[in-house]
């Protein structure tokens, strides 16, 4: 049985059916100063090590709040806040 070429859809076919290929518009932002910054913040921190914690559910929501109240921005900083007055206290 002879295969019918007008059902055949291969990919010479679909490719008249892309749109045609687009230049994207750079923008104003100079990406090697954006990395600078960056850089730059961050070697300020000083050297940083990931910790990943997992928190209930039911704690989630108390702890943005908390956080919001007590007037932090992001939870990060409230947590090691909190890391930060507990080893203080440690230390006494």
């Amino acid at each position: 049985m002879a295969k019918d070429n007008k059902s055949n859809i291969g990919l010479r076919n679909v490719s008249n059916l892309l749109p045609k290929k687009v230049e994207l518009k750079t923008t104003e932002i100079d990406v090697k100063t954006t990395d600078k910054v960056v850089q730059k913040i961050h070697s300020t921190q000083g050297k940083q090590t990931r910790l990943s914690v997992d928190v209930p559910e039911e704690l989630y929501q108390p702890i943005k709040i908390r956080q919001l109240t007590k007037g932090y921005k992001t939870t990060r900083e409230y947590i090691l806040d909190l890391i930060n007055r507990d080893l203080e206290e440690g230390n006494k």
